[in-house]
């Protein structure tokens, strides 16, 4: 079978082509990779996107065909001469399966279109890595209307981040009706996708962690974490809910003074480029300033697989405080290590955890709630002890890579047989 993935950014193998540095991000697909590599029945192709015109190019690196085409810096207005690219792209390499990896981008619909226009819809398999025609929907819950609207000197606010992601969700509503096979991990990637595109086929296929953590499977230990440590992987922007943690942390302080939280990603009240604090920035600083947070915080920048490792096992608890997720990598990150993970209620989080079992689970704005189970961690042993053999055991399930590697197969063998047929039978 030729298999062609449409990536949303350039793997790591392949950075040196396109001289750009290896991103820390996208650990499922080079998961993935690692696992096909080698088999004789399948021959992969890769399409890249590339914002810098000189650097487009094409080629063969260890033995794989790889192609790349222009990325906008505009993610969401949608361009028909993406479809021609692509068009181009698929004629020359003559895939079995088009892979596309994720829905957020206005390439995603460009492919699509792409091979509707050349008779191969139904080649087509699109992974849900996050929908943000729902995310939109969610993104400002808990963020005050002050912060939505404009500042008083005219500095934006939320809700053109909001306008972004619902213009490009019609893009991603756009192209997930016009195909017949689409794959996700969850509940909610199932109903989100039945109630597009009831006529799709939809696949369940786990992911691949990143290569890091599949020897560490349990590594954490209650006696070697920093107690009263709490982690999380980032919260950049609103959806990832650091908001709520916020408002809980002075309820746990009152308990755990020396409460401590380190942060993954990029710290959302660092000025841009022109010297502008984001909105979400300045909401989170007024509530570090009302609440003297300061001193509890830890902004740790981008992180790579090992340092990633490195501040699970030292956590006393990881925290997913998001507003919405549709399987969220690190808490499986997180699970499969054995820490003890704490989650809002929200998307598809409950697909991963059985809460007061392998997790705990709360409603998403209950901030108290959060502080509560936080606190219940941190004062029982047996409880965080508990948590993280349930959830590493669920986690080795979940990402076992030899079932994910048949799965993603049998998956491509479906489509590879069936590429010919209309695809109009609801397979739910």
């Amino acid at each position: 079978m030729k298999i062609l993935w449409i990536c949303n950014l350039v793997l790591p193998d392949f950075c040196g082509e396109y001289d750009i540095r290896r991103p820390n991000v996208g650990g499922w697909m080079t998961g993935l990779l690692s696992e096909l590599t080698g088999r004789e029945d399948v021959e992969l192709g890769f399409c890249f996107p590339i914002i810098d015109a000189a650097k487009m190019k094409s080629g063969v690196l260890d033995g794989y065909k790889y192609f790349s085409f222009h990325a906008s810096m505009d993610r969401q207005t949608f361009s028909s001469v993406s479809c021609k690219e692509f068009e181009k792209i698929f004629m020359e390499f003559g895939p079995d399966v088009i892979h596309v990896w994720g829905t957020e981008y206005n390439h995603a619909r460009a492919a699509v279109e792409a091979a509707e226009h050349l008779k191969m819809a139904n080649r087509v398999l699109v992974h849900i890595q996050g929908l943000v025609s729902i995310y939109a929907l969610h993104y400002g819950n808990g963020i005050p209307v002050q912060y939505l609207v404009p500042d008083q000197d005219g500095t934006p606010g939320i809700q053109p981040e909001i306008d972004d992601f619902a213009e490009r969700g019609r893009n991603e509503i756009s192209l997930l009706k016009k195909v017949s096979y689409i794959s996700g991990r969850t509940v909610w990637d199932r109903a989100c996708v039945h109630q597009i595109n009831p006529a799709a086929h939809f696949r369940n296929c786990n992911e691949v962690l990143r290569s890091s953590f599949y020897d560490l499977s349990g590594k954490w230990q209650y006696h070697e974490c920093c107690k009263h440590t709490i982690f999380l992987s980032q919260a950049s922007y609103p959806i990832k809910g650091l908001h709520f943690l916020l408002q809980a942390l002075p309820i746990i302080n009152r308990f755990y003074p020396d409460v401590q939280v380190y942060i993954g990603g990029s710290n959302p009240m660092c000025a841009d480029s022109s010297g502008h604090t984001s909105a979400y920035g300045r909401y989170i600083n007024s509530l570090i300033n009302k609440c003297s947070l300061s001193e509890k915080l830890h902004f740790l920048g981008s992180l790579d697989a090992e340092s990633m490792v490195k501040q699970y096992l030292q956590a006393n608890v990881f925290v997913s405080p998001s507003t919405i997720e549709n399987s969220s990598n690190s808490i499986c990150e997180a699970m499969y290590l054995g820490v003890p993970v704490i989650a809002s209620y929200v998307g598809g989080n409950s697909s991963l955890i059985e809460s007061e079992k392998s997790g705990l689970l709360y409603p998403c704005d209950a901030y108290y709630m959060l502080a509560e189970y936080i606190c219940q961690v941190f004062a029982d042993k047996s409880l965080a002890c508990r948590l993280s053999q349930a959830a590493m055991s669920s986690a080795e399930v979940r990402h076992d890579r030899d079932k994910i590697r048949e799965d993603i197969l049998t998956i491509y063998g479906e489509i590879a047989d069936n590429k010919n047929d209309d695809a109009n039978i609801i397979q739910y």
